[in-house]
């Protein structure tokens, strides 16, 4: 079941190639840490969150890195993909697993 929506960064391609091509890749990221310190629950990060903010941020800098020759589609694939992943191996490790954040 796919659930993130990537259409945003499929518009925005100019932006984001200005951005890499200007040599303002780190400004990407740390505007995804904000986002993703804000999607938090209790607001704080911790090692695990960084773990999927590095992860979802790989996804998509080495999309932007091949000039989005993949689908929106196949990238939000393999974000859910991770997502589920993910979910699986935080299951595995404690009882009850909270709820990190959510691609939907």
């Amino acid at each position: 079941m796919q659930c993130a929506d990537l259409s945003a960064w499929s518009t925005a391609r100019e932006t984001i190639t200005l951005l890499y091509t200007r040599g303002m890749r780190q400004t990407a990221l740390d505007a995804s840490a904000k986002i993703a310190e804000a999607l938090v629950v209790g607001g704080r990060t911790g090692y695990r969150e960084k773990f999927y903010l590095y992860g979802f941020f790989g996804i998509l800098d080495e999309w932007v890195k091949r000039r989005f020759t993949e689908a929106p589609e196949e990238v939000a694939a393999m974000l859910d993909g991770l997502n589920g992943l993910m979910q699986h191996a935080i299951a595995r490790s404690i009882p009850h697993p909270p709820m990190i954040f959510s691609t939907c």
